[in-house]
């Protein structure tokens, strides 16, 4: 497929302008991680000083003109040669999370407390990242959990903001069915105005918004069945999906329950033996990782649920949790369906 007759991809860089002549990869990798973008640009020539928390903006620009950016994020490494410069941007909550992000503590005399985790990362990001020249972050659809998770008694020394969001997202968890439990995940949506963040609710698996087969969408695929669980434990506390007559799977699911049990301070046995259930079901929700070389697909949002009209087992309803698109002389677009989210710890 050439670039040239379906892909007319075009960048923006900050004090520098429109450049359509270089090839890269954008990736949207989902479970709460940046997105980046990758870019070499041959023939071009420029500082690394003058380059380095520019903003980049990226028009995808697939089958026709974009109206908004397809990516919005800020260069964090450039790496120039003789032929050609290669820069890397992250979208802008590289600034509250990672090695890019500055610290915060939180103590007795100074934290968060009667704040919800919405209004703790808005308060953070007014305060700290936007400017009155510039909103690095765009808060103006920001929203909440349901029901809040509360900022009571949260206390840390040097820590990473977005990492205090994501253990506070543990607890936003829509459980008023036991057996059909939904997560939150933070959504970067890019528009005219910058990345607006805000909290997503994972959706249901009959709420389609795209339908692939090998004669619409796929080009290829591959994908692994996964062992499910049928036991969790925390502390001498046991559930189990298995009984004497089925064959029993242990997986260590434990170190987040505990931390939740930590975190919420059970006070009964049945209350503990409550959220390790809720923890299991989780796990046992997601049968496959799916990888499919698409055709289609482009602008799907990550959460969204496809349906594969395929012959084998993986026929049905799957999330989208992330995809990549390399582009140059020919364009490639990968979509990842179904992989568990990764854990806190992943972020560090």
């Amino acid at each position: 497929m050439s670039q040239n007759i379906y892909c007319k991809p075009r960048l923006y860089l900050e004090d520098v302008g429109i450049i359509e002549n270089f090839t890269g990869t954008v990736n949207f990798p989902g479970s709460n991680q940046l997105s980046q973008l990758d870019v070499k640009i041959p023939g071009f020539h420029l500082a690394e000083s003058s380059l380095l928390n520019k903003e980049v903006r990226f028009y995808l620009n697939y089958g026709g003109e974009d109206t908004v950016p397809y990516f919005i994020g800020y260069i964090q490494a450039v790496k120039p040669t003789d032929v050609d410069t290669s820069i890397t941007a992250f979208d802008s909550r590289c600034f509250i999370m990672g090695s890019y992000a500055t610290k915060i503590d939180l103590t007795d005399e100074d934290n968060y407390d009667g704040y919800t985790l919405g209004q703790f990362i808005f308060k953070h990001i007014q305060d700290n990242i936007n400017t009155p020249e510039r909103d690095y972050i765009d808060l103006s659809v920001m929203n909440d959990t349901v029901p809040p998770v509360p900022m009571n008694g949260v206390r840390g020394i040097n820590e990473d903001p977005y990492g205090i969001l994501l253990s506070g997202m543990r607890m936003a968890i829509d459980d008023s069915d036991p057996f059909d439990i939904f997560d939150y995940e933070m959504g970067a949506n890019f528009t005219n105005l910058g990345m607006a963040l805000y909290f997503i609710k994972q959706k249901k698996l009959d709420d389609v918004s795209m339908t692939l087969s090998f004669g619409d969408g796929i080009k290829k695929y591959k994908y692994t069945r996964k062992v499910l669980p049928n036991r969790a434990q925390t502390d001498d506390v046991t559930v189990d999906f298995g009984s004497t007559l089925t064959p029993r799977v242990s997986r260590d699911v434990s170190s987040m329950i505990d931390k939740n049990v930590v975190k919420k301070d059970y006070p009964t046995r049945a209350l503990i033996r409550n959220e390790a259930i809720k923890h299991l079901v989780r796990a046992r929700l997601e049968r496959y990782n799916i990888t499919i070389d698409a055709t289609k697909g482009h602008y799907l949002q990550l959460g969204s649920v496809v349906h594969l009209n395929t012959e084998e087992e993986i026929r049905g309803n799957h999330r989208l949790v992330s995809k990549k698109i390399t582009f140059g002389n020919t364009m490639t677009l990968s979509l990842q369906l179904n992989s568990r989210p990764i854990t806190i710890d992943n972020y560090q």
